[in-house]
């Protein structure tokens, strides 16, 4: 590319003449040094103004009205509203994930808490590990094969009742056993063996379905016997201590204080609330929120 005026090639970057349009060198950019035939316009101070500006003539027959309140129609009385008023955060209220996550929690309380039983329980108790413990209510039923010693079992855990605090709810056979209760059932056969009384607590796998039972057998119907086979469900174990009722042979006793102290301490405060719910319901509740009606 070369100069308009000299054209002599260009030693750099071309330079265009904003007023004539053509290309100069560096020696040639100005219009005075390239004879620009638009000279007269460049030396004109006032060529902005003349062809690209609005002249102040043009804006002096106009005029400029500005918008006006009428304060007569104004509400005095209103209050003026606070810019900065402090508002609590919003929560949504969502009842079904709140169901959802308080079946877990229950879930899982009913496997740890029977743990904590082992860190209270008194000297020379020995305590067994049985899920949903401790509850202050307990259902029960009565087998067909005890219908002649019902008022025995009965009254045996009102006394407990009486004792410790702990309620006692009888369904009809086997609605208890099915829902995670005690089944009391009576067999004769085990005195054959020196047996007067069996507690068994365990789980069965039915399909896909877990199942918690408690079945209570008995031999003898003594206080003493269904007493004692009953404290087994609820997580007692052996004591060493002959005066108790929790010692492995009969001997005619009661419930002593210390023991159902510790009951009425630990299975009616609020925390055992926490397995309120019949452990095979809860079970059955817990699979539904995991794979029927995850949360998403």
């Amino acid at each position: 590319m070369k100069c308009n005026y000299c054209k002599k090639s260009l030693d750099g970057l071309p330079h265009k003449c904003k007023y004539c349009g053509k290309v100069h060198c560096s020696s040639h950019l100005l219009p005075e040094n390239h004879n620009c035939k638009d000279l007269d316009k460049a030396k004109n101070k006032n060529f902005f103004s003349q062809n690209h500006a609005k002249k102040f003539d043009d804006f002096k027959d106009e005029v400029y009205v500005s918008p006006t309140y009428d304060f007569d129609d104004y509400d005095y009385s209103r209050k003026p509203r606070r810019k900065h008023k402090f508002r609590l955060p919003r929560f949504r209220f969502n009842l079904g994930k709140i169901i959802h996550y308080l079946i877990i929690i229950l879930f899982i309380a009913g496997f740890i808490s029977p743990i904590l039983l082992f860190f209270v329980s008194p000297p020379m108790q020995d305590m067994q590990y049985v899920i949903g413990n401790p509850k202050p209510m307990y259902l029960y039923d009565i087998d067909s094969s005890c219908s002649q010693y019902e008022s025995s079992i009965v009254s045996s855990l009102n006394h407990l009742t009486e004792e410790t605090g702990i309620k006692f709810i009888r369904l009809e056979s086997p609605l208890a056993l099915l829902s995670g209760g005690m089944s009391f059932s009576c067999d004769s056969v085990m005195s054959n063996y020196g047996a007067v009384g069996e507690a068994e607590s365990g789980f069965v796998g039915v399909g896909w379905l877990i199942v918690a039972w408690n079945n209570i057998r008995l031999s003898s119907v003594s206080q003493e016997v269904i007493l004692h086979e009953t404290l087994h469900v609820m997580g007692m174990g052996h004591s060493s201590d002959a005066t108790s009722i929790m010692y492995p042979y009969t001997n005619g006793r009661d419930v002593e204080n210390s023991l159902s102290q510790f009951i009425t301490k630990y299975y009616t405060n609020p925390l055992a609330y926490l397995n309120f719910i019949p452990l095979n319901l809860l079970l059955v509740l817990f699979l539904l929120i995991i794979f029927v009606f995850p949360d998403r």
